[in-house]
């Protein structure tokens, strides 16, 4: 099992990656290059490296803490903007009458299962149609006559 970050639901691997990432370009980049640029013995050239990287650690471990504080907060941002534009969408649907032909289809599908289920639990015979589908597009209505 994965340990995740409650809050973000983040992997902990991700986190641990970048930090990761953080201190090997710095190393590259930064430390390396500086330590070995000065003319120094091979191992206080290896002392310099190490203090630098160790020097940078904290800061790494800052800029990681921001940069999933960050990712988090546009998360969080995004569920709502997705939550405000569903409840949006749902709001309009319902006054346009779109989402009313929804809710009364699925309110026939409800109420044939009922009849189905009742006439199951009494042992009789149940030959009814289950309710068809109408959606408002041309498309089915014109297939709907073809087939009747």
């Amino acid at each position: 099992m994965k340990t995740r970050v409650s809050l973000f639901s983040v992997s902990s691997m991700v986190v641990l990656i970048i930090f990761v990432v953080l201190v090997v370009l710095y190393s590259c980049v930064i430390a390396i290059p500086h330590g070995l640029s000065r003319q120094l013995p091979i191992r206080h050239q290896i002392i310099d490296i190490t203090a630098y990287i160790g020097k940078f650690i904290p800061v790494a471990i800052v800029i990681t803490i921001i940069l999933d504080l960050i990712w988090g907060s546009l998360m969080i941002l995004w569920e709502w903007y997705k939550g405000r534009v569903y409840t949006k969408g749902k709001s309009e649907g319902m006054s346009e009458g779109m989402s009313a032909g929804i809710i009364e289809q699925q309110q026939k599908w409800e109420e044939w299962n009922a009849r189905r289920c009742k006439a199951e639990a009494e042992g009789t015979k149940f030959d009814e149609p289950p309710p068809h589908a109408q959606y408002g597009s041309s498309i089915d209505e014109s297939t709907h006559r073809n087939k009747n």
